[in-house]
């Protein structure tokens, strides 16, 4: 395209130009030099055209775009031309479509697989606080007996000195696995929000 020509991003959707007359009628339409719309005359004088066709590009009822054909020679669209443009219009219409359903789908396949994603973290957690919920009572039976069995200790032994010193550090061992244990049982117990 010649530098300075109007691209599709910025051709008025109104009857200045060739596609806004075809977007606004969702008719083919075909023009002489003479005829062309206002904003179309200064890019079909660049471009060298003297005839232009453009064709709706149309699914069902929804639009999609426009199919514009120029002629450089001095020779009208004939109606065999006419029903070829807008045989095209149709063929590319339909292929915009199913790009278009292509995207979609290949969008709902990208948030299902995240989805996925997330179900399996969810479902790992969920493991793992069941895991860490069957550790901690695991660990809690033997550390009831240690417990029992330091009470029975001091009070049959009565002890002093090193032993009391060893025995006292059994008890505030078995005091900090327990209070882990806790907070081991305080990360498996389910959220409640």
């Amino acid at each position: 395209m010649p530098q300075g020509a109007p691209t599709p991003e910025f051709m008025p959707i109104d009857d200045t130009s060739v596609a806004g007359r075809t977007v606004l009628s969702r008719k083919s339409t075909r023009f002489s030099r003479e005829t062309f719309p206002p904003f179309t005359v200064r890019a079909a004088g660049r471009l060298g055209l003297q005839h232009m066709m453009s064709a709706p590009l149309q699914v069902g009822e929804r639009l999609v775009g426009t199919l514009t054909v120029g002629r450089c020679a001095d020779a009208v669209f004939t109606s065999e031309e006419a029903q070829l443009v807008e045989s095209c219009a149709v063929h590319i219409a339909v292929i915009l479509e199913h790009v278009r359903l292509y995207d979609d789908l290949k969008a709902s396949y990208d948030e299902l697989a995240r989805a996925q994603a997330e179900l399996v973290k969810h479902e790992r957690l969920a493991a793992l606080g069941e895991l860490s919920a069957v550790m901690a009572h695991e660990v809690r039976n033997p550390l009831g007996v240690i417990f029992n069995s330091l009470a029975s200790l001091k009070r049959l032994l009565k002890p002093a000195g090193d032993s009391e010193l060893l025995l006292n550090i059994i008890g505030e061992e078995a005091d900090r696995l327990n209070r882990i244990v806790g907070d081991l049982l305080d990360f498996a117990r389910p959220f409640e929000a």
